[in-house]
């Protein structure tokens, strides 16, 4: 009876966070799949035409009409001029090509 009471106290005052989940951006996931890394945002309840994609000083901005952001940094070989993206289903992914550009150096 002491230990409920105990219990009692502790959690009588305890208030559980909101969660957000339909109409924010949530969680995203990133892999790297052949030569690109794929992005995926959880979009679930935004309309596409209210995501807007940015990128800036390698830097990816993710944003909604909410205006909350994801903000990812992109590796310096990102290929920020081909990036690619779709929305299905409430998932934003975005797919970002890698270049593997070297350059000869002719020594003389």
């Amino acid at each position: 009876m002491l230990f409920e009471k105990i219990v009692n106290e502790v959690f009588d005052d305890y208030t559980f966070p909101m969660v957000r989940t339909i109409g924010h951006l949530n969680g995203y996931n990133c892999y790297s799949e052949d030569d690109n890394i794929i992005v995926e945002v959880n979009a679930a309840g935004i309309k596409k035409k209210d995501i807007n994609v940015n990128v800036s000083d390698d830097r990816l901005t993710v944003k909604s009409e909410d205006k909350l952001n994801k903000v990812i940094s992109l590796p310096k070989n990102a290929d920020v001029d081909n990036i690619t993206g779709s929305h299905i289903d409430g998932m934003l992914k975005l797919t970002i090509p890698l270049t593997n550009k070297t350059r000869k150096i002719k020594i003389k």
